[in-house]
């Protein structure tokens, strides 16, 4: 084996008609990238003149196949900016997977056709307009950014009805305190919010429970898959443990678990679906009861119902941008391609396509492809499929 062959790497892997090939832009270095607040990769949407007439002024529905592997990306923030970096308030993510998102929004009356600063690299012409889609925005804190924790979903305006506010929460108790409603609230999706805490601190919430006419729900989950939980005001930095305060915690049926938002003595919130229609009489809370985090008062929302009359399009019927690319920050950050995983079904048209006998396929690689992943599959590897061959350049 000669030197050139030093960095080619010999896969082996037990894996299972030939993928749709995609196409994916390189990282384009931008230093007037808004950063960290922005994260590190992002889609860029450009949307031509004809596409914007064809949206009459009204949605379009793009397809970003971004090939996530963080855990949860239905979690997460989605920050939409024009190419002024101007963020657009009219975005709804529908469809949130590992594999791809739906983004949805309204193109600006105007637009923009050109970046200027905290926009991007990219221009359009003709009439064109570029968006930027920042699909995994996160928060440093510590020295040097010892610490990072992901952006939580946002929330649109105006899409919350109170329910009750309650200003009688006891401190130093934790064991369920019970706050009837002033009338049974009939709703699927509801919000939580602590509007003051005892002491000066963030308020941890160790269980936050719901009562109905023929009970208390059970709380009994065992991941943030399993929760009514599914968005927050903050989210704790990945990899850390179950005590250290991630939101699902609080309503896991574990006294032993709980929520510990950031240093925010006030506005934390949690966003439930319950999966179906129900009618909440009665909210239970338990608070960590050492009076320095405890919860001294909350408010309760129903999300409201859709408007009567015709429902608008569903985003299959949308006018679409067809010109959509990946970039990363920096060199540095850069994921493309290497940092793009397969899916399943594309790991079985290759072995289909490439059929083993012994189950090892040969993906040489010179050294600018360096190995990014060590659970995943590069799409790469798929769209050109195995060599035994490796040419230097």
């Amino acid at each position: 084996m000669g030197p050139q062959l030093a960095a080619a790497l010999l896969a082996c892997f037990c894996i299972a008609r030939l993928p749709t090939v995609s196409s994916y832009g390189s990282a384009q270095p931008d230093s007037r990238w808004l950063w960290p607040h922005r994260g590190d990769v992002r889609a860029v949407i450009t949307v031509t003149a004809a596409e914007g007439q064809a949206a009459a002024g009204g949605p379009l529905a793009d397809v970003v196949e971004w090939r996530r592997r963080d855990a949860n990306p239905n979690q997460k923030g989605i920050v939409v900016t024009d190419s002024s970096g101007r963020v657009l308030d009219n975005v709804t993510t529908p469809v949130v997977t590992q594999h791809q998102g739906v983004v949805v929004f309204t193109p600006s009356a105007s637009g923009s056709s050109s970046s200027s600063s905290g926009g991007g690299s990219s221009s359009a012409s003709g009439g064109a307009q570029t968006y930027y889609v920042y699909y995994m925005p996160y928060t440093q804190s510590g020295i040097g950014g010892a610490k990072f924790a992901w952006d939580p979903p946002t929330v649109g305006p105006n899409h919350w009805s109170p329910v009750t506010n309650v200003s009688t929460v006891q401190k130093g108790v934790k064991t369920r305190q019970v706050f009837a409603l002033p009338k049974p609230v009939q709703g699927r999706r509801f919000r939580w919010t602590t509007t003051q805490a005892w002491g000066g601190f963030q308020a941890f919430l160790v269980e936050l429970e719901f009562r109905t006419s023929n009970g208390w729900l059970p709380n009994h989950a065992t991941s943030t898959n399993h929760t009514p939980v599914i968005a927050a005001s903050s989210w704790q930095p990945e990899g850390t443990s179950k005590m250290s305060g991630e939101p699902w915690t609080a309503m896991d049926g574990d006294v032993t678990t709980l929520w510990d938002p950031r240093d925010n003595p006030a506005g934390d919130w949690l966003e439930l679906d319950f999966g179906k229609e129900i009618a909440i009489e009665a909210i239970g809370v338990m608070g960590c009861g050492d009076t320095t985090h405890d919860v001294k008062a909350f408010k309760f929302e129903v999300a409201d119902s859709p408007p009567s009359g015709p429902s608008g399009p569903s985003w299959q019927q949308l006018p679409r941008a067809n010109n959509i690319r990946l970039e990363s920050r920096d060199e540095f950050h850069n994921i493309i391609p290497m940092g793009l995983p397969a899916n399943a079904s594309e790991l079985a048209g290759m072995k289909a396509a490439y059929p083993s006998t012994d189950s090892v396929w040969l993906f040489p690689e010179p050294r600018e492809y360096k190995v990014m992943m060590e659970d995943y599959v590069p799409f790469r590897w798929v769209e050109h499929g195995p060599s035994s061959h490796f040419n230097a350049r």
